[in-house]
């Protein structure tokens, strides 16, 4: 889910009858007649005297318009239903700026504009030379453009093609990594058979970040951890002592204004271990006259070259495009955007300039930023931002009264004289202001720089109720607005307050070491989608997954260690859905066969103390994980099979807790890796709310 940076766009109207530029066709109000001395009977129009008497409804076509239909009453007489709210009426818009008038649900066609300020390219003089819209039509730029584009005002990427991440941010997001503590995370993150304080010995205490045993914390570890080229205290200015965990920045970086960027492969909210992402975008300019070179600035941290891509193209169609400048993997290009950046100040930021290709020099055509990251690795990196552009410049102002388009609760217009550009002057600074945001998870209020922000941050992970599908079903605030749990428990931050574990069960990332693979564990990929969203998580990150290990003992390296278990886990309470759902991965005996029984597997789910067995490999020889895998081979990690139980209908809707039961029976032969679950269409609510890291613009 993306965050709202200003005021939203709107449709400006006037509900004072029909559109004045797109007249209804066929429009006929009637007359009212006049009455009679003494008091005369009115005429039969629509809008005066008594209805007309009719029969069918052919004779009421006189109350018939774009938003009313006239109709035969059940009583004899015409009446005039209302079209549904915003049934297109009127002609058709005149240009882009004037937009399909649409009726109001009362009977009024309502007039329909493109806020003013909105980019347009249909003005007489042609695309490259037009200004805004203004009162619903695209006029020629009075003069020269400005000579420089910024992205200071709320309307400044109006006529962008923005993909991915790109869009105008005022901070850099946090070059943290990873500062979520695994040291209560119920996770061997280290892989060393110990889990969380106080047993693994890598741990300090409960809130220690990393489940290591290596000697010293990053602040005294002689390693340049975040890669900015210092490293330690007191050296590293991110390191409060030489007892700091983490040589990593906790805030973002703030930039003067408001700047056009992306974020590259990091993903919001900033801060948790997979707030990373593969990205392959661009920005294209609204079309422009190209000139002989291209400038602009340009800031970046990211690994540059060596993976983090970045090319700029040019088109004088916005299909085809040729390339200026691109960052060639390995190295070797001139450009300032294209070597690895780390650790740089806001203020670092370099001046490009390009030679566009001499026959399109003067033409109108579109400006491409491509950005392409090639993996989904790291936390440290930043993003590329660019800014003060020489083309897709508004056009040039010489007063602040022709920057009226910009006035808000929280500026005014302004024309910044310097580069002949209208720009927010902030007012009402601090004042609550009105933004698309839910009312218990931010409060919107002017910043300094004339945009309304959401001011979520003090909110993120608070409870909220405000979600679409119901209180019970809200997991709380994100990003100025109020998320639903889950669909599917993933196990990536649960809450698992209220669940109990016993007999070898838990969270796992990896399946492990075997009689097969002594020396290696099997660590798990993504089987589940992203926070709060349904686009997949990419490969290669180890999400932690429910399970048991079975026979194994944790052991590394596995030396023929081998145990009984016999356990349960039980879910905290959960509206029980109609079919139990959720993805399998099991390398055992299946526990299904009859004549060598082993690797037992039962679900139950629980109302009122009463249980209700849903599945058990004793009588099921043919679900998935009843089944045993090949003795003596491994199962691949991406192998996992898809499980659906059906529940019966008396219970479906109660409150109940499902039970999961593993039992070996016996020691197995040391091949065996147990059972893991994920998926699950249970409990989606029970999820944890880690300290994400919030840049200051939301």
């Amino acid at each position: 889910m993306r965050r709202l940076l200003g005021p939203l766009a709107f449709i400006l109207v006037t509900a004072s009858g029909c559109s004045l530029i797109n007249k209804p066709d066929d429009v006929n109000p009637g007359n009212g007649g006049s009455g009679g001395a003494g008091g005369g009977q009115g005429g039969t129009g629509a809008t005066g005297g008594a209805p007309p008497a009719c029969t069918t409804n052919e004779e009421c076509a006189s109350l018939t318009t774009d938003c009313t239909v006239g109709e035969c009453g059940p009583e004899g007489t015409c009446i005039a239903t209302n079209t549904a709210a915003d049934t297109p009426c009127g002609g058709a818009p005149t240009g882009t700026c004037d937009l399909q008038n649409t009726c109001d649900g009362n009977g009024a066609c309502v007039e329909n504009r493109a806020p003013n300020g909105t980019f347009c390219a249909d003005c007489p003089a042609g695309p490259g030379q037009c200004g805004p819209c203004m009162e619903g039509v695209c006029g020629d730029c009075a003069g020269a453009p400005a000579t420089t584009k910024t992205f200071r005002s709320p309307l400044s990427t109006s006529g962008w093609v923005l993909t991915g991440d790109w869009r105008v941010y005022a901070d850099a997001p946090p070059p943290a990594a990873y500062p979520i503590s695994q040291c209560n995370d119920g996770i061997d993150n280290d892989g060393d058979g110990l889990t969380d304080y106080d047993d693994d010995p890598g741990c300090s205490s409960a809130t220690d970040i990393y489940e290591v045993d290596a000697p010293g914390t990053e602040c005294s570890d002689g390693v340049d951890n975040d890669a900015d080229g210092v490293f330690d205290y007191p050296a590293d200015p991110k390191c409060e002592s030489a007892a700091d965990d983490a040589e990593v920045t906790l805030t973002g970086t703030h930039f003067a204004h408001r700047v056009l960027g992306t974020d590259g492969n990091r993903r919001y909210p900033y801060g948790l271990e997979n707030s990373r992402e593969f990205e392959a975008s661009s920005a294209t300019s609204p079309p422009t006259i190209l000139p002989e070179f291209l400038t602009f600035l340009s800031w970046h941290v990211d690994e540059g070259d060596a993976y983090d891509l970045k090319a700029v193209e040019v088109s004088t169609d916005g299909v085809s495009f040729q390339t200026v400048a691109v960052c060639l993997q390995g190295g070797g290009a001139p450009y300032a955007f294209c070597p690895p950046s780390f650790g740089r100040a806001a203020d670092a930021w370099d001046s490009i300039s390009l030679p566009v290709p001499a026959g399109l020099v003067g033409q109108v055509g579109y400006v491409r930023f491509s950005y392409n990251t090639n993996d989904a690795y790291g936390t440290t990196e930043q993003g590329w931002y660019v800014d003060a552009l020489n083309f897709a410049q508004d056009c040039a102002c010489a007063a602040d009264n022709e920057c009226g388009y910009l006035a808000s609760s929280c500026a005014t217009g302004s024309c910044d004289t310097a580069v002949g550009e209208c720009v927010p002057a902030a007012q009402n600074v601090d004042s609550a202001c009105d933004l698309d945001v839910a009312e218990e998870c931010g409060a919107p209020a002017c910043d300094d720089s004339g945009w309304c922000v959401a001011n979520s941050r003090p909110f993120e992970g608070q409870a909220c109720a405000s979600c679409p599908e119901g209180a019970e079903f809200c997991d709380g605030c994100m990003g100025g607005t109020c998320a639903s749990c889950v669909s599917k428990q993933n196990f990536l931050f649960p809450d698992l307050t209220n669940w109990t574990f016993s007999g070898g069960w838990g969270l796992f990332d990896a399946a492990p070491p075997n009689s097969v693979t002594p020396n290696e564990s099997l660590f798990f990929p993504p089987q589940h989608p992203q926070l709060w969203e349904e686009e997949p998580m990419v490969a290669p990150f180890h999400a932690p997954m429910l399970g048991n290990d079975g026979t194994r003992t944790g052991a590394f390296p596995y030396a023929g260690e081998s145990e009984i278990v016999d356990g349960t886990v039980t879910t905290a309470p959960t509206i029980i859905p109609a079919e139990l759902r959720f993805n399998s991965w099991h390398q055992d005996r299946g526990g299904g066969d009859a004549f060598t029984p082993g690797d037992k597997k039962t679900i139950r789910v629980y109302v009122d103390g009463v249980a209700t067995t849903l599945l058990s490999c004793d009588t099921d020889e043919t679900t998935p994980f009843c089944v045993a895998w090949p003795a003596g081979t491994n199962r691949a990690a991406e192998d996992w099979d898809e499980i659906v139980i059906e529940i019966p209908d008396e219970l479906v809707g109660q409150i109940g807790t499902f039970e999961f039961s593993y039992k070996s029976d016996n020691a197995g032969t040391g091949w065996e890796r147990g059972w893991y679950i994920d998926d699950i269409n249970i409990n989606g609510c029970d999820q944890a709310h880690p300290p994400w890291l919030i840049p200051q613009n939301y």
